[in-house]
């Protein structure tokens, strides 16, 4: 099991560079399942998972969401985060994960060290916690706002991709229960993937705690290329993805 490292209100672990915590004025924003698995070749349930190279079985390949979460990366503190490094099969990635006053940022860049063409997707997984998915609302994905009502949610929101965070709109999270809001800024994401297994597939999730459902939902940005079907790095280009996570009180 690899330790879990505290880096300022960053917990980190080497296994998967999986950020497992992020401690704010009003609270952890991201939920750990109390079941989650360490081991080599697991994944970790809550956090931030890193998906790389391919997001779930979109590609075609297994496992699903990739190998980078399962594998143990190159991590070392730095002043406010950590960074990571991971290479296999010639893809390269580089993730930096800092704290913000208010929550926290992620950046992860994949590079095509190899001689031929590689088609890749990237996205970050957050668990963010909530007090009761069943009563709040995430708006800024869709048109209207997304309610849970203990049934599986799983859906993807195709969103223009800009690396300009000024003008970047946020998907926000309206969590009354816990008088909170969290932001969640994507940059060269291409989609915002919306996720909670709900009451009955959860409940044949090994790695979910009891009813622990109702503590998290994810909100994910992702760089999947048109129509899912990935994004084309020839030799020696690269490709990045950045996530900007902030709360403020309710």
């Amino acid at each position: 099991m690899s330790e879990i490292i505290t880096a300022g209100p960053l917990r980190y672990t080497s296994h998967g560079a999986h950020l497992t915590a992020a401690d704010t004025q009003l609270g952890d924003l991201l939920y750990l399942s109390t079941s989650a698995t360490f081991g080599e070749g697991e994944s970790i349930r809550g956090g931030v998972p890193i998906i790389a190279p391919w997001f779930n079985d979109l590609l075609g390949f297994t496992p699903a969401h990739g190998w980078a979460r399962r594998s143990e990366w190159k991590t070392e503190e730095v002043e406010g985060g950590f960074d990571a490094t991971l290479t296999w099969r010639g893809i390269e990635l580089i993730l930096t994960t800092r704290a913000t006053a208010d929550g926290f940022a992620q950046t992860l860049t994949a590079t095509n060290l190899g001689q031929k063409e590689a088609t890749i997707q990237l996205a970050f997984h957050p668990y963010f916690l909530v007090s009761d998915v069943t009563k709040i609302s995430v708006e800024g994905a869709d048109a209207s706002p997304i309610t849970f009502d203990g049934s599986l949610y799983d859906e993807f929101f195709a969103v223009a991709p800009t690396q300009d965070m000024a003008t970047e709109a946020p998907v926000r999270i309206i969590d009354e229960g816990a008088e909170r809001i969290i932001s969640i800024y994507g940059y060269g994401s291409d989609h915002t993937v919306v996720w909670n297994p709900g009451e009955e597939k959860a409940a044949g999730m090994a790695d979910v705690g009891p009813d622990e459902w109702r503590q998290f939902v994810c909100v994910e940005p992702a760089k999947l290329g048109a129509g899912r079907g990935g994004i084309t790095l020839p030799s020696g280009a690269g490709a990045t993805l950045g996530m900007l996570v902030g709360v403020s009180a309710l």
